[in-house]
C-alpha cells in the first residue's frame, strides 16, 4: 500500500460536477466583487464623470449587489444539498455497518440522488454473502426423537 498511487482522482462524476459547479459559482462570486469595487471607485469619481460605461453607476452597483446576493444564495443552498447528499449516506452506511457488526440483519438504503449508491450495493452484497456462509456454515438441527448409540 506504501507505493501505491492514486490514478483516478474524482470519486465519481456527480462528485467531480459538484466541485466544478462550486467552483465556477465562487469564480462568479468574486468576479461580481471585483466588478462592484470597481464599479464603486468609479462611481466615488461621479461627480466628474456621471456614467460608468455608459450607465449611471448606481444602477451597476445595484445591478452587481444583486447578482453578489443572487449567486450567493444560490451557492449556498446548492451547497447544503449536495452536503447532506454527501454526509447523509456516508451517516447511513456507517450505521448499517454498526449493526452488521453487532449481528443485527440490515441493509443499506439511501435515497435518490444520494452519493455512494455502489458502495452500498457492494456493501448489501457483502452482507448476504456473509449471511449466506454463516447459513450454510450452521450445525443441522438434531432430529427429535432419536435415540442415542452408546
Amino acid at each position: 500500500m506504501a507505493g501505491e498511487r492514486r490514478k483516478d482522482y474524482t470519486v465519481s462524476r456527480a462528485v467531480n460536477y459538484l466541485y466544478q459547479v462550486t467552483w465556477v459559482t465562487s469564480l462568479l462570486l468574486i468576479g461580481a466583487f471585483a466588478a462592484m469595487v470597481y464599479a464603486l471607485i468609479k462611481s466615488g469619481q461621479a461627480r466628474t464623470l456621471p456614467d460608468v460605461l455608459g450607465v449611471n453607476p448606481l444602477i451597476v452597483v445595484g445591478f452587481l449587489a444583486f447578482v453578489l446576493v443572487l449567486t450567493s444564495l444560490a451557492l449556498g443552498v446548492y451547497s447544503i444539498v449536495h452536503t447532506h447528499r454527501l454526509l447523509g449516506s456516508a451517516y447511513r452506511i456507517g450505521v448499517v455497518l454498526r449493526e452488521a457488526n453487532e449481528g443485527k440483519p440490515t441493509r443499506v438504503t439511501l435515497r435518490d440522488g444520494d452519493f455512494f449508491q455502489d458502495i452500498g450495493e457492494e456493501i448489501n452484497r457483502m452482507l448476504d454473502e456473509r449471511k449466506a456462509a454463516a447459513a450454510a456454515s450452521a450445525p443441522a438441527p438434531s432430529a427429535e426423537g432419536a435415540t442415542p448409540t452408546a
